[in-house]
């Protein structure tokens, strides 16, 4: 099977799962193919309008924390790369793997997607937020697998994490298919998230990213070499969300929601 990769120059959350994630491919046989970066995105707010859409929404002490947390990570991965354990960015982590390293647009590029087709690339995985168009989700054989951090088909799209917490529903991630449909291809893994790691946003993905997404993805892998996927009929109604509002976030307050804390704070010396 051959892997292709695209994902966001994401430094913070996407460069350390990476680093476990090529790891545990390589011991169970997988090969990545080329793997591809692509700038972040957050819905159609552009990239340096995004701390001030978390600054107006969350408040400002959620984004000192925030920040802290993004200094902190950012030291700790300099500290590391001194003493030679990390490297800098997703160049270096394909240097150090042997990978094919690319820089495009996003999955949408003609640059990536007919790249894809040229290599007669097996699966895409993805790690960035962008709506795939249809000949991004058509150019590899089997298909596209996405991580959704959430118990699809409930809380599709942005901030899953928010909006779950926000109707006192269970959290979970799933690995899916993508389709044309936001969130709406088979499911090939899915489980529950014990709720004391739940308890804020960012100890929510540290969970995911940390401890379930390497592990996750090689049960997709696995389920989609076999054909197989995962009945979703016993799961919360199908169900789809934007970005929240400040108004939102008023009302996720009262629920006891949180979306940093000030020990998650620390959270960052382990990423």
């Amino acid at each position: 099977m051959k892997i292709a990769i695209i994902s966001d120059n994401d430094l913070i959350w996407s460069l350390p799962t990476w680093e476990r994630v090529l790891l545990t491919l390589k011991k169970n046989k997988y090969v990545v193919t080329g793997f591809w970066t692509c700038p972040p995105k957050l819905a159609n707010i552009k990239d340096w309008k995004i701390p001030f859409y978390y600054l107006h929404t969350f408040g400002f002490g959620n984004f000192f924390k925030l920040s802290l947390f993004t200094i902190l990570a950012t030291l700790t991965r300099w500290f590391s790369i001194v003493y030679g354990h990390r490297v800098l960015n997703f160049k270096g982590l394909c240097a150090q793997s042997r990978i094919p390293f690319y820089v495009c647009q996003g999955p949408n590029d003609p640059l990536f997607y007919c790249w894809v087709q040229d290599q007669e690339v097996d699966v895409v995985i993805i790690m960035c937020s962008y709506i795939l168009k249809d000949k991004t989700i058509s150019s590899p054989k089997l298909g596209i697998i996405n991580k959704h951090a959430a118990l699809l088909p409930a809380n599709k799209g942005l901030f899953p994490y928010f909006w779950a917490r926000l109707k006192n529903q269970k959290q979970g991630v799933s690995f899916h298919m993508v389709v044309r449909k936001i969130d709406g291809g088979k499911v090939l893994a899915q489980e529950y998230v014990p709720s004391y790691h739940t308890q804020s946003m960012i100890d929510f993905y540290f969970y995911v990213y940390r401890q379930r997404y390497a592990d996750m993805l090689i049960e997709s892998l696995n389920r989609l070499s076999s054909g197989q996927h995962i009945d979703q009929s016993h799961n919360y109604p199908a169900s789809y969300h934007g970005l929240p509002t400040q108004d939102d976030y008023i009302k996720f307050r009262k629920q006891g929601g949180k979306i940093i804390r000030w020990r998650d704070v620390l959270i960052a010396l382990k990423l």
